[in-house]
């Protein structure tokens, strides 16, 4: 037989467990319809983490909501920080590319920075939902007051263990 050394080391790593090692997501796999990401009333599904979607235009002066139902497999209140990034165009695919945001994390105030004056106002809800009590819904409400010229968006979020996760759409 073995070393008795090496067959306790073997055995201490596959009986190691993560617990919460799953960052929040849009899964769609829970449910084959779900419409993770809605655009001024035009749903999409986001298969992978990085998405093509159909453009979707922006009237200053009117409410512009960005919805996402987000998943954790701990439950939808574990979710802690979710970022909305725009004016982001050609290859610019990163967050940190970006110059115009809107942070909401659980029990902060929304933060909002838009240099260039693109937004008139942005209020961020966010709410377990209602219909399964499985996902967060997180409600962007964006008022544009100066035109925005056709942008990637990048969603970046993280849970309470900060199991993070970033989905790219790109426009």
């Amino acid at each position: 037989t073995g070393n008795p050394s090496n067959e306790a080391s073997a055995l201490s790593l596959s009986t190691s467990t993560c617990h919460d090692c799953n960052s929040p997501s849009f899964n769609e796999e829970r449910v084959t319809d779900e419409f993770p990401l809605v655009i001024a009333g035009k749903a999409f599904k986001l298969p992978s983490h990085t998405n093509k979607i159909d453009t979707v235009s922006a009237r200053t002066g009117t409410a512009f909501p960005i919805k996402l139902s987000l998943y954790d497999d701990n439950g939808p209140s574990h979710i802690q920080h979710v970022a909305l990034y725009l004016n982001l165009k050609d290859h610019q695919i990163t967050g940190s590319q970006s110059d115009t945001y809107i942070i909401w994390e659980k029990g902060n105030e929304v933060v909002v920075h838009d240099p260039h004056g693109f937004l008139k106002d942005a209020k961020v809800t966010a709410q377990i939902s209602a219909e399964d009590n499985m996902e967060l819904e997180v409600i962007f409400d964006l008022f544009f007051v100066k035109p925005l010229e056709k942008s990637h968006i990048i969603i970046s979020m993280w849970d309470d263990r900060r199991n993070g996760s970033v989905t790219k759409i790109f426009d």
